[in-house]
């Protein structure tokens, strides 16, 4: 089941276009990894990843990063508190 992609008012523009175009008939992963390789371009990240937790735990789009690492990540089945802790707050980082 295809669901729409909301974009808030304040997604940056060229983001905002490149996940417009990408969504065309695309797969969740393939807009997820669309806008994975916008934003690690514009903060010259080496690597990017989208966990989506509606439902299941699961990869939603991933860049940069190996099955391993991945394989790693999956294998926990659930956000941990330390970076629940960060996703609760919008000024939070994370490195």
């Amino acid at each position: 089941m295809e669901r729409p992609v909301a974009l808030p008012a304040y997604t940056d523009p060229s983001l905002k276009s490149a996940l417009m175009a990408a969504g065309r008939g695309r797969s969740r992963e393939e807009i997820a990894e669309a806008a994975l390789d916008v934003l690690c371009r514009a903060t010259e990240a080496d690597a990017g990843l989208i966990i989506a937790t509606d439902g299941e735990f699961a990869i939603a789009g991933r860049l940069g990063l190996g099955d391993a690492a991945i394989e790693r990540i999956l294998s926990y089945g659930a956000i941990g508190p330390r970076l629940a802790s960060v996703l609760t707050r919008p000024d939070a980082a994370l490195t």
